[in-house]
């Protein structure tokens, strides 16, 4: 059985797909981007190295996002008869990509409820730290009344 011959157009749309989104990874890396915050909170978040590695895991989710919702949108704007041949090659070279970064993760609506995991435990960390300052705030406050108490009780008044 031969393999599929591809035509011109496919090859040509799925290299600058790729070409696109390597540009956009420059700018986030230089910081012209909306997302560049995203990565370098994934490259610099010294205090809590867990933390570190799922902020960066998120940056890589929105990167594949962001690759496969421009792909579909140039996809879904071709002519009818091209975008058979153009969604199934740049698939198959998505699903390479993304098996290299998260083992297979190809499908956007699992891409989506990945990330969507991931933010989860962000906001369960971010109401964790909330809930840590509040305490160590009570604790301080509870201090600062005993040592008034303590000092009041000491000069005799």
């Amino acid at each position: 059985m031969k393999a599929k011959k591809f035509n011109d157009q496919s090859f040509f749309f799925t290299l600058n797909t790729f070409k696109n989104e390597r540009q956009n990874l420059i700018k986030d890396s230089l910081r012209e981007s909306e997302v560049s915050a995203e990565l370098y909170e994934g490259l610099y978040e010294r205090d809590n190295i867990p933390l570190r590695k799922i902020l960066f895991e998120r940056y890589e989710l929105l990167m594949l996002k962001r690759h496969w919702e421009n792909a579909m949108s140039i996809i879904n704007n071709s002519l009818e008869n091209e975008r058979y041949d153009k969604m199934k090659l740049f698939v198959k070279h998505f699903r390479t990509l993304t098996a290299n970064i998260h083992n297979t993760v190809d499908n956007e609506n699992l891409l989506d409820s990945y990330l969507e995991s991931i933010e989860a435990l962000l906001d369960a960390n971010n109401k964790w730290e909330v809930v840590e300052k509040n305490f160590r705030v009570e604790i301080m406050k509870s201090e600062a009344v005993y040592d008034d108490l303590i000092k009041s009780l000491s000069s005799g008044n």
